[in-house]
């Protein structure tokens, strides 16, 4: 199998039947990424599961699907194993089965959902939808009405399930306490009631990465890490939000501490439950997910079955402030200007 990527600001995936001289260094190159890259690409085998986060241009994604194959190129120019090789490689749409989606403003995709249902492809789209818009910690995302608004009519094209709803990560700064947190969780869950059954969430782990305490403290956050304790005071209290609210799903994104005494799971983000409920009908698909393994590539907590992830850092111009993915807002935003709609790579 030699891989092929499409490209967007944020995720995607698949697979080809063509062996080449290509496939160990791929296959490598895959083995090294991140979580956090762009393009996801979801890759088992023959079938293809892809995660592909649409935020761009609404021609971008068009000409990504009806492309064969999408060039990685020089789009990830920081992976060491590339730059030794000087290999260009690529992810072909000839064999996707599924894809998932990720994105903090999907509204692009919805034009060219009728293309993914006409060419058998089924899909879910994990929404990102926090509400940072007062703190100044999403300073480019479309207003919360509006990205409510999208969530409720990618329900109406996809059907109910396809959705899922993520406030990811939280994030306590000087702005920003528990209380506030629960406040905007409870705007938005009351908001969604109908069109969601699932809260993903996951605790924001500054100093993790060693640019994102840079970027906060340069733009004046003072942030404060989650300990133990305000990570169970937090699940304590939105369950019981929950309980009286919503009766949603819990859950969260690959985090370590145990919260089942709230009811709260470990979440698959990349699910085969929830692709069995939506593509059951494809049996080679569902042949696959029988015997399906957990993803040793991503993070110890991370739920996920097995995929290959390729992508790039840079590209994201949402200048989210506690983003890992970007060195800088103005790198990216430069970045996002070279961007070139109809070609085989982003930048």
């Amino acid at each position: 199998i030699s891989i092929n990527a499409p490209y967007a600001t944020n995720s995607g995936r698949s697979a080809v039947e063509d062996k080449s001289s290509n496939d160990k260094v791929s296959t490598a190159i895959c083995d090294q990424l991140l979580p956090g890259f762009f393009e996801y690409l979801r890759e088992i085998g023959g079938i293809d599961i892809a995660k592909y986060v649409p935020s761009i241009k609404n021609e971008l994604f068009l000409s990504y699907k009806t492309m064969r194959s999408i060039n990685l190129q020089d789009v990830i120019t920081s992976i060491p194993l590339l730059k030794a090789y000087g290999v260009d490689s690529y992810v072909s749409f000839q064999n996707t089965r599924f894809i998932v989606f990720w994105s903090k403003n999907p509204a692009p995709l919805l034009p060219h959902l009728l293309q993914l249902q006409d060419r058998g492809i089924g899909c879910y789209v994990q929404f990102t939808l926090n509400d940072y818009v007062q703190n100044a910690l999403e300073p480019h995302l479309p207003l919360l009405d509006q990205r409510i608004d999208t969530f409720k009519r990618l329900i109406d094209s996809l059907g109910q399930g396809c959705v899922v709803w993520r406030f990811d990560p939280l994030l306590l700064c000087d702005t920003v306490s528990i209380d506030d947190l629960l406040n905007k969780i409870a705007n938005i869950g009351n908001q969604l009631l109908g069109y969601t059954e699932k809260l993903v969430f996951s605790f924001a782990d500054i100093s993790s990465y060693r640019r994102v305490p840079i970027n906060l403290q340069g733009n004046g956050i003072h942030y404060k890490e989650w300990d133990e304790t305000s990570m169970i005071e937090f699940a304590s209290r939105l369950t019981e939000m929950n309980s009286n609210r919503w009766g949603y799903t819990l859950a969260t994104c690959a985090e370590s501490i145990d919260l089942e005494q709230f009811g709260i799971e470990h979440n698959r983000c990349i699910d085969p439950v929830l692709i069995s409920k939506i593509k059951g009908d494809d049996k080679l698909l569902m042949d696959y997910l029988k015997s399906v393994k957990r993803d040793p590539g991503q993070r110890k907590a991370c739920g996920c079955i097995i995929s290959k992830d390729i992508g790039s850092y840079n590209t994201c111009a949402h200048g989210c402030l506690y983003c890992y993915a970007n060195t800088s807002p103005n790198c990216a935003a430069k970045n996002w200007q070279r961007h070139k709609p109809h070609t085989d790579s982003i930048i």
